[in-house]
């Protein structure tokens, strides 16, 4: 999988009603937890405890465009660790990733259902169980994430899934493309996949919600994401921006200066 390093947020209603989903193993290690307070009543308390931050942070998932990847690490680990309950030494967990990239940003929810797919399709189906590495690594100035089982895959599960997690997860990862968001009357257009498509919102009312993603106003009617940004020419009344994805942005005089400033140019 792989994430540009600066995020842009999910801007399809759909996409921000299936962030507040619980994560769908989450509710099914329940039945398992209850049955422990005979035997290790410690454990229980302690399986709740997790149970009840996996719950919370798919809830606060759906307030935040992007978290530190350290905190999905943290998410996925407690998921982890309750379905090593269920699964004891059957399932083996190898977490590599450095702390220095826990400070990354990236979507919410984002590594969870990787890792649920992980377990079901792997471990789950194994009678020796299997191992689940997952891994974190940069190349150039994109995120590389990596789960991984030895187990047969979906072709050659006996759980039949419906796909729905990763196509939701595809769909949030293709919105993350977006580089421009364009004033068109009282909505804002944008560019995907070489498709126009409108939001219900002015871009005076995103322009607040776009600030941390790295979105800054170059013109009047002109939002672009800085890191897309791959040249700057001069032009009659201004500049031309070149971005990403091929398209050329046309930057006021009055943006101008802030602009090059942000961009490190003279």
């Amino acid at each position: 999988m792989l994430i540009p390093n600066t995020t842009a947020p999910s801007i399809c209603a759909r996409t921000r009603s299936r962030l507040t989903t619980v994560p769908g193993s989450a509710t099914s290690h329940t039945s398992s937890t209850f049955t422990l307070p005979a035997t290790d009543p410690e454990l229980a308390e302690e399986t709740l405890g997790r149970l009840a931050k996996l719950f919370r942070y798919s809830l606060e998932g759906s307030e935040r465009h992007v978290v530190p990847l350290g905190d999905e690490i943290a998410n996925v680990t407690d998921y982890l660790e309750v379905e090593t309950i269920r699964f004891r030494e059957r399932l083996r967990v190898a977490i590599l990733v450095d702390p220095a990239l826990h400070s990354i940003k990236v979507p919410p929810m984002l590594l969870q259902p990787l890792v649920e797919n992980a377990v079901k399709h792997g471990a789950s189906r194994r009678v020796e169980g299997g191992t689940l590495p997952l891994r974190a690594e940069l190349a150039g100035d994109d995120l590389l994430l990596f789960v991984l089982d030895d187990g047969p895959g979906p072709d050659g599960s006996s759980h039949r899934g419906t796909g729905t997690s990763l196509l939701d997860l595809r769909e949030r990862l293709r919105l993350l493309l977006v580089t421009r968001f364009r004033a068109d009357d009282k909505y804002t257009a944008f560019l995907f996949d070489g498709e126009e498509h409108l939001l219900r919102e002015s871009l005076s009312t995103l322009e607040e919600r776009l600030a941390p993603f790295g979105f800054v106003r170059v013109h009047r009617a002109e939002l672009v994401r800085a890191n897309a940004v791959r040249a700057l020419t001069p032009d009659a009344g201004g500049a031309l921006l070149h971005l990403s994805d091929g398209q050329t942005v046309t930057v006021s005089r009055r943006s101008l200066p802030a602009l090059k400033q942000l961009l490190g140019l003279r």
